[in-house]
């Protein structure tokens, strides 16, 4: 009984490990996403949409909101004197502010001002290494090399993990033939011998 609830337990352990493994192919894998970028670094003075991390909908949301800066900024300054209008139209830059994701502190006007002119480092035209490997990177070596890197790390866990559940096997194996069911596993087959030697000793 002893045997059979080990190899149960063993089973379990090979399971739980299986899906650890498809865990971490699925999540080393190079072909996965980048992780969204704020609306404001998706849109703006030379900035494209196929900015990786940018999607179509921060795009869009993105250029309305800073289209809609751009036409409010001329009429703040125009508004200068008018306590009541600056602060309207200071409410509606906050407001844009906020859907494209840009703190802006105490002044959302100066933030603003900065915005419309700022080219972002991150969203170049050009990448010297893309970190993005789609499926149409079929020819691509980095893509490739980073596949057989995970590959191999993978395969070297699970080779591993194979060694160590033979070791498992077998400990538990002698523990049950050495320990447990001594008496019945070892004793019995020597009994005779043991009990004549220890006979002819004492006699």
């Amino acid at each position: 009984m002893s045997t059979v609830n080990r190899n149960r337990g063993f089973l379990f352990r090979l399971i739980i490990f299986v899906f650890f493994v498809c865990v971490f192919i699925a999540v080393a894998s190079p072909v996965k996403a980048y992780a969204a970028l704020p609306v404001y670094q998706c849109v703006g003075k030379d900035v494209y949409v196929e900015t990786p991390g940018c999607t179509r909908k921060a795009f869009n949301d993105g250029s309305i909101a800073i289209t809609k800066i751009r036409r409010t900024l001329p009429s703040y300054d125009k508004a200068a004197g008018d306590v009541n209008k600056q602060a309207e139209l200071r409410a509606d830059i906050a407001n844009e502010l906020t859907i494209l994701e840009l703190p802006f502190g105490t002044d959302p006007v100066a933030a603003a001002r900065a915005l419309v002119t700022q080219i972002v480092p991150s969203q170049e035209k050009k990448v010297a290494k893309p970190l993005l490997c789609e499926w149409t990177d079929f020819f691509v070596p980095t893509c490739w090399l980073r596949m057989i890197s995970v590959l191999i790390g993978t395969l070297l866990i699970s080779i591993s993990a194979l060694i160590l559940a033979i070791a498992d096997m077998l400990f538990n194996w002698s523990v049950d033939n050495t320990i447990l069911l001594f008496s019945s596993a070892v004793f019995d087959r020597v009994k005779d011998g043991v009990n004549a030697g220890w006979t002819a000793m004492r006699d």
